[in-house]
Formats: C-alpha cells, structure tokens, sequence
C-alpha cells in the first residue's frame, strides 16, 4: 500500500481545541487533484507542535486516531488536553 502523507500545506484547516472537553475532529483525506482518498485501510499518528521543527506538545497515535473511509478522525480527550499549557500551535 502506497503511504499517504499529509503536510500542512496538504490539508489546511483551523479549529479551536477548548481544554477539558471531549470531542472529535474530522480530517478530510484528499489527493493531488482534492478527491476524497479512501483510508480504511491505513493507521495514522497525529502530532502538535509550534513549529514543524519544534518539540512535540501532543501526539495522537493508537485508540486516540482512526481512518474511517475518507477521514482521518482525531479523539480528542478531556483528561488529555485539561493539561495543556500552549494557547496556540500546528497540526
């Protein structure tokens, strides 16, 4: 299987994680020409940092990432982010 990489400049969103809160964000995977990629059958790691060339503040690997279909979908858990100290950085 053909690995997929996705740059920030690949899928550019912005959302706003609130500490303390439970939810999930979904992440469309896309090709070179924006057509949906079917990822079901990929595992995927996610990680935040200031910059690409910083430390890593948090990663999503394991239970907290899934490929469903066209999505990479992020868990992102209460007692995970309660902690966080950053008020901002990249996906």
């Amino acid at each position: 299987m053909k690995p997929l990489v996705l740059r920030p400049a690949a899928t550019e969103l912005e959302w706003q994680i609130v500490k303390g809160e439970t939810y999930d964000i979904h992440v469309p995977v896309l090709d070179e020409h924006g057509d949906p990629v079917d990822v079901s059958a990929y595992t995927a790691k996610a990680q935040v940092r200031h910059s690409e060339r910083d430390a890593v503040l948090h990663e999503w690997s394991g239970d907290t990432i899934e490929c469903v279909g066209t999505e990479v979908v992020l868990h992102v858990l209460a007692d995970e982010t309660s902690p966080w100290q950053f008020s901002s950085a990249n996906f």
